[in-house]
Parts: structure tokens; sequence; C-alpha cells
């Protein structure tokens, strides 16, 4: 199973920062996710909500707010004794996806990383932010590099036609017949339903397609992540790529020869001290 950093490894660092994103691969994290949303002018940024209220130090929608005053905008570290300290000095801000892009897929990372990365698009516009980022490499990265996924197929749909050569993902609530006729209708290459509706069959019923499934929702609660596993899920996002990743490993020693998985342990903050934001 593929262990997938939702928003970065955002338990412990600012979502959707360079913070997390970094401490995810520092992790032993092999992919990315985030989502793309696009400010007043235009410019993609990285944002799950519609508004900037919930994680930063400001207040609107993405969509009336411009780069400008996103700019001036810092990222608010999580609650939660898990936590890192924050970094000292500035607080990490919002990031373009271009910046985004250009650290973790266009270059490999100072410690030679070349993650998947997975982009949720969020809002009308962002499949051609996408591609006008890609600029003239978007037909250079394979399916295992490149994932684009949505809720809304529209949006799939215009991705899969500016960029053929990425791999597409619905994401869904369930796994149910009118989403696996999306997914062909589509040409997906993935299925991405809720964790907690995940099971044997609906993976059976995906892989008969020809569909990985991707499961969402797992935040840092290792029984769902654990009933995805024993559905036999291809990957699935978690706020705690380094729980996730102990887990699975001793699910899969358990598997192998019948020792008991021991606990998977939180992310040691000592190991990170001086970790910086972007």
């Amino acid at each position: 199973m593929q262990i997938i950093a939702h928003r970065g490894a955002s338990r412990y660092a600012p979502e959707n920062t360079r913070a997390a994103f970094d401490l995810a691969l520092e992790m032993g994290c092999s992919a990315l996710e985030t989502d793309v949303r696009l400010t007043a002018d235009g410019v993609a940024v990285l944002m799950h909500d519609a508004t900037v209220d919930r994680v930063t130090d400001g207040r609107g929608p993405v969509d009336r707010l411009p780069w400008a005053e996103l700019l001036r905008l810092h990222v608010r570290w999580p609650d939660g004794p898990e936590r890192l300290q924050p970094a000292q000095g500035e607080p990490p801000g919002i990031m373009r996806l271009e910046e985004f892009l250009e650290r973790y897929l266009l270059a490999p990372t100072e410690e030679g990383h070349a993650p998947v990365v997975v982009l949720e698009l969020k809002a009308p516009g962002t499949p051609e932010a996408v591609h006008r980022a890609l600029g003239a490499r978007n037909g250079d990265f394979s399916p295992d590099r490149l994932v684009i996924t949505s809720f809304d197929p529209a949006l799939l749909e215009r991705a899969r036609r500016l960029m053929p050569a990425v791999a597409i993902g619905l994401l869904t609530r369930v796994v149910e017949l009118a989403a696996l006729e999306t997914c062909s209708r589509l040409n997906a290459d993935q299925i991405c339903p809720s964790a907690r509706s995940i099971t044997p069959h609906a993976v059976e019923a995906a892989r008969r397609q020809g569909l990985q499934v991707r499961v969402w929702g797992v935040q840092s609660d290792l029984r769902l992540l654990r009933r995805a596993w024993e559905a036999g899920a291809d990957g699935a996002t978690t706020d705690a790529p380094d729980m996730a990743l102990a887990a699975v490993r001793s699910w899969q020693q358990l598997r192998a020869d019948g020792s008991a998985p021991g606990p998977a342990r939180p992310y040691s903050t000592a190991s990170a001290a001086g970790l910086e934001g972007p």
C-alpha cells in the first residue's frame, strides 16, 4: 500500500507548506498530496478550503483575494501535542503551485527524493493552471509520478484533454456503479473513495475495471488505515505518514510470519529540530 502525505505531514506541521512536505519526505514517505485553487488574479495556490480563515491569520474566500494579499498571510501550526515546535523566524506562508512543482516534481530535492505528486483540483480553471505550471514538460511525467484528482468530473475531463500523459483519479464517497461509469467515461486510472466506505468487494469491482483504489479520510486513524489495507486498497492519504508507514510495515510482517504488529509510534520532534518553513 502506498502511503501518501495528506497536505504533507499535516498532523505535525502547517498543512500545504514546505515545512509539512519536507517533513513527510524526511519520515520516509514517497508521495505528497496537495490542493489547488486560484486567487482572484488567477495565481494557483495550495489551499484546501474555499476560504483562508481556518489555516491562516487572514479572512476571506481564496478566489476573491489577490495573490499580493495572500502573500502577506501566515499558515497556522496545527493544534495538538504531536505538532512540531514552530521553527525560529517567519511562520510559513501560502505556497504557489509553481513553487511546489518546481521543488517536488520538476527537480529532485536536495536529498535526491523524487516523490509521487498528487494534485487535487478544487475549482474551475485549475486544470489550465496546472498545465501552464508544467509548461513544455507536461508530457514528461508518467502516471506513476503525477496524479490529478477531483470530486468534479468536469475538471478531470479538462485535465485529461490538456495532459493526457498524467494519471487521473475520481474522488468519491463510495465505489458505486455511477462512479465506476464516470471513471470509464474519463478513462480514469484511479477511483478514490472514503476509507470509511471501502470494502474488499468495492476493491474487486474497481480492479475488474482496471482501476487502482486510493482511499481518503484516514487522517491519523490507524483503524481506518487497517480497514483499507485489509480491503486491498493500493494507497491511502494520511496526515501522519510516519505512523501509517510503521503500521503497514507491521501488518505486512504479521501477514508474512504471524508475529503481532508493534504500536505505531509518533514521529520524534527532536529529530526535526531546526526544520524550517518556506
